[in-house]
């Protein structure tokens, strides 16, 4: 049984979400297709994000490939932000130009 899901970009529409700073994602390898169904949102939001990657091993590239295709002029760190070594995080920084205070 699964579990039920909604795409990033229809749960903001549908709430009409006005601002949206921060995407954190660590849901198991599925970080991709989460990032695909939250596209415009990041077009439109441009949030600072924490992506996880050690999931799958063509995360490493696949991700900040889709990022970098968005072409928004986001910045890429990786780094651990855990005790656990495996557990790597993309992290991913918009242009300061595309600030919250900006909008």
């Amino acid at each position: 049984a699964g579990v039920p899901a909604v795409a990033i970009d229809d749960f903001v529409e549908r709430n009409c979400v006005e601002r949206l700073d921060f995407v954190k994602m660590d849901i198991e390898g599925a970080e991709l297709a989460a990032l695909k169904g939250a596209e415009k949102t990041i077009r439109r939001f441009r949030p600072r994000m924490a992506l996880s990657l050690y999931h799958r091993i063509e995360d490493f590239i696949q991700i900040p490939e889709f990022l970098t295709s968005l072409d928004l002029g986001y910045r890429f760190y990786i780094d651990h932000f855990t005790i656990h070594a495996e557990e790597t995080v993309l992290f991913a920084d918009p242009p300061a130009s595309n600030t919250a205070n900006e909008r």
